[in-house]
């Protein structure tokens, strides 16, 4: 069976991230993204970069210290606020410069090379001992805000409908064959009634629109670990 496996909220975010925010911010500007866009674009990312380089990576970076514990905090990771907070307190004489260059500058009586990062090594393990709760709430805070995330939904994910209704997303290229398909519900009419038609007649009838433009249509006949069981395509 293919595709079995539910859709993790990492797989979800990452995606989205991946695949909708950067390019789009890349193509546009940071200017043209939602409130909520530039919330999760600027979390993920530093948490990205705190796992990897820690917040010695993060001060070497263009990105706002400020901005960054704001956007924590905008996604309820209440302990990586708390952190960048912390972490301004190791620079002497006020909080780090905005400039990337002037807060090496002021690194440098601190620390130079590998022993910069030790500076933060408490703020650093905070951060990376969030593990997957980080990738729940954001989740949650993208799910809250889904009417600023539509156009960041569009790329990475093919629409299913029930009826004349969306019922849900399907990771690209969407599904062909039978099998077992990890997929994020539209909690909305039409997904309310696939529910119901699966319970009551054991089986619900689908379609998803193909790159040509024609309807490839399928059976849902159970779910299975957060996926959604399909057969039964056929074009229409």
């Amino acid at each position: 069976m293919a595709g079995i496996g539910a859709l993790t909220s990492f797989k979800f975010v990452h995606a989205i991230y991946t695949y909708g925010l950067t390019p789009k911010a890349e193509r546009e500007g940071r200017a043209a993204l939602t409130i909520p866009e530039r919330v999760v674009l600027l979390a993920w990312w530093a948490r990205g970069v705190i796992v990897e380089g820690g917040f010695a990576q993060l001060y070497a970076s263009s990105a706002d210290p400020d901005e960054v514990a704001d956007a924590f905090k905008a996604v309820g990771a209440e302990a990586a606020w708390q952190a960048c907070l912390d972490a301004k307190a190791v620079f002497p004489d006020g909080p780090p410069p905005g400039k990337p260059d002037e807060r090496a500058e002021r690194m440098k009586p601190l620390a130079s090379g590998d022993e910069a990062g030790a500076l933060w090594d408490a703020q650093d393990r905070a951060v990376r001992s969030l593990g997957e709760a980080f990738d729940d709430w954001v989740a949650a805070y993208v799910r809250e805000h889904q009417e600023s995330f539509v156009r960041s939904l569009v790329s990475p994910w093919v629409t299913f409908f029930h009826g004349a209704g969306s019922a849900g997303l399907f990771e690209v290229p969407g599904p062909d064959r039978p099998g077992v398909y990890p997929y994020e519900a539209n909690r909305g009419p039409a997904h309310y009634e696939m529910g119901l038609a699966l319970e009551s007649e054991g089986s619900a009838w689908c379609w998803l629109r193909q790159k040509d433009g024609t309807r490839l249509r399928f059976r849902v006949v159970g779910r299975h670990d957060g996926g959604l069981v399909l057969e039964d395509f056929s074009p229409e």
